[in-house]
Parts: C-alpha cells; structure tokens; sequence
C-alpha cells in the first residue's frame, strides 16, 4: 500500500468509497448471510460480498475471491451454523480465507503504513470504528496490505455495495434469486462508460472437484521398501499461535505443527513445524518420510482433526491403510497435555 503521484488517484478514490460505505452503516439493515458478488471488470472474477456489522462487533466489508474465497466463506458459515468442529478445525477455518476486507476500526488498530496512507492523502478520522483498515487475507497469511490492482477492484466493490445495500433496504426481495443462484452485478461497456447491471450465476461448489494425486514416485518407494504392518498409528495437526516472518518487512505466515504418535504407547514418534509453502508442496514428501523412519506403512491411521483427515485421505488411500477420525483416544489427550504449554492452550492445544 505505497501511494505515489502516479497512483495517488487510485488510492483517493478506494477510501473516499469506504468512507461513503461506512457512513451509509448498510449494517444496520443488511446481515453477513446477504452475500452478493461484484464481478472485476478487468480478470472477470467474483467478489462475494458480506456486509459485517449486524451484531456489533465487527464493522466490515469482505470481499471473498472466486470459488476459493466463497468456498472459504461458506466454511465460516458453516461453523457458526452449529457444525461440531474440534479446536484445530475451528482455528484453520478462521485462518484459512480468501478475501479483501475494508474494515472500520479503533485507533489502536491501525498501523504506521496505515497514518502514513492516511497523510499521504490528507485524512484524518477520529472515534470508534471510523478508522479504516484494508487488508488482503490469504489461507495460512497474516492479514497484509493490498496492490493498486486490487485497490481498483475493492473500490467498484464498495461502491457496487453501497448500491445493492440501498436497493435491499428498499426492496428485501432483491436477493432472491432461482435456487443454486446468487446475484451478481457484472460491468458492462455503453457509451457512457462502464455500467453495472444485475445477473444471476450459478452458486459456486464447495466440494473438492478432485481429490489430490499423490506422487507415483513417493508411493511406489514406500511400497517398495516397506511392510504393512498390524499397528495403528496416531497423526496430530494444529496451528501454532502468532505469526512470524522469514525476513524483517515481508508478509508474515502462520506454521502448523505436526505431530506422529504410536498408537498403545502414546510416544511421539516425530515431529515438524511446517510452513505454509512446504503444506503446500511438500507435505506429502513429509510425511511419508516419517514413515520410512519408522520403517513400515501402519493398518490404521487415527487423526484428531478434520484437517488432518483432508489432508492425509489421498495417502490412505494410496497406500490402503485404514483412515480413522477419533480425536477423543487417550493419545492425543496426552500428546496435548504434554504440548499445550509450548503451543498454547486457546490454539488447539
């Protein structure tokens, strides 16, 4: 978020929208269970739009990104719908969305690059959620600051926003869309420029459209070289608290901490702090290496989480070992015992 002559305008108009959209408080008749989308008119994807403020905690704008960033959002919905989720689960549902958010804060919550947009642009707020703070929010990323690009699309965002919350409070109906469809105001060019109008798309899935493949190499390597054996063995995966950077000034992440048990015995077996790069490119590779540590493919394999089962699922499958759900066994209550003073008790442990 560095404003320059050459984009000063870009900026300008991004929160003289947020300005607008907050003084409008469309919270006061809108829920965050309204969602609508606001199609960019440059990459053509969605933002689904969730006005936040109805329950006077959080005043705020989010723009959920694509089919991801819905996906994201329904997971959020769905575990304040009453879906029984273990710590872990709740935790990596919070952490792991997709979107811009243009949110209405204190004081206290604003940072030095924030006084310095401020500034930079000639604006000064004073009071309780009037400050405003935009952030990109990214699955396993500490919240950050946004791109021109996306300021540009945050703004048609706010501004069609404002619109459709003036039509809903006029017209309730307005959202009501042909079942599996949700509204969309998508651009169109005419002679005045570039106007919005209302469509209807088709809501996004939720569901993994494929399960992911396993590399053959990795599979065929520990099938050669090691033994099924009668045993069950235990896997744990939780998020650590607070965020940490690799570099002073780049985008901090947050780490999961993995956790191999034996099964019986309660041992740890082992143990990695994961990255969200090597969950994403290399977890398979880890832990099928912690298998050929302990030299052999266990019958059963017991998770405690609902993360841990997405994740693991394709290697069961892979390697034809049972895949159990059961975070209640005595465990994984001594492995979180034992650890909770390390990771800290309100993070899983």
């Amino acid at each position: 978020m560095k404003i320059e002559n050459n984009n000063r305008q870009i900026w300008q108009d991004l929160f003289q929208a947020a300005i607008a959209f907050r003084d409008l408080k469309p919270w006061e008749w809108m829920y965050d269970t309204d969602l609508f989308g606001v199609q960019d008119p440059v990459s053509g994807e969605i933002g689904w739009c969730c006005i936040m403020g109805n329950a006077e905690e959080v005043y705020a704008l989010c723009v959920y990104l694509g089919d991801e960033g819905f996906a994201s959002y329904d997971r959020i919905l769905s575990s304040y719908g009453g879906e029984m989720l273990e710590m872990q689960d709740q935790i990596a549902v919070g952490l792991e969305q997709k979107m811009l958010k243009v949110e209405f804060v204190g004081r206290e919550e604003i940072t030095t690059v924030d006084r310095a947009a401020y500034k930079s642009l000639g604006l000064k707020f004073r009071g309780e959620n009037q400050w405003i703070q935009i952030r990109e929010v990214l699955p396993s990323y500490y919240p950050w600051y946004i791109s021109d690009e996306q300021a540009v699309f945050l703004t048609h965002c706010l501004r069609q926003a404002a619109e459709v919350a003036k039509r809903y409070q006029a017209d309730p109906k307005m959202l009501q869309t042909a079942e599996d469809m949700l509204l969309v105001v998508v651009p169109a060019t005419s002679g005045k420029g570039v106007v919005w109008k209302d469509s209807q798309v088709p809501k996004p899935t939720t569901e993994d459209t494929a399960a992911r493949t396993i590399d053959p190499f990795l599979v065929n390597r520990a099938k050669k070289e090691l033994e099924k054996e009668a045993v069950a063995l235990c896997f744990s995966l939780s998020y650590i608290p607070g965020a940490m950077e690799d570099k002073k000034g780049e985008r901090p992440f947050f780490t999961r901490f993995a956790v191999w048990i034996a099964y019986g015995s309660g041992m740890i077996t082992g143990f990695k702090i994961l990255s969200p790069e090597e969950m994403d490119n290399e977890f398979d590779a880890i832990f099928l290496e912690q298998l050929h540590l302990l030299e052999m493919i266990p019958q059963q394999l017991v998770v405690d989480s609902k993360q841990a089962f997405d994740l693991v699922e394709p290697i069961a499958e892979a390697l034809e070992i049972e895949l159990i759900h059961d975070s209640e066994i005595e465990e994984f209550a001594e492995m979180k015992n034992s650890l909770g003073i390390f990771l800290g008790g309100e993070y899983g442990f």
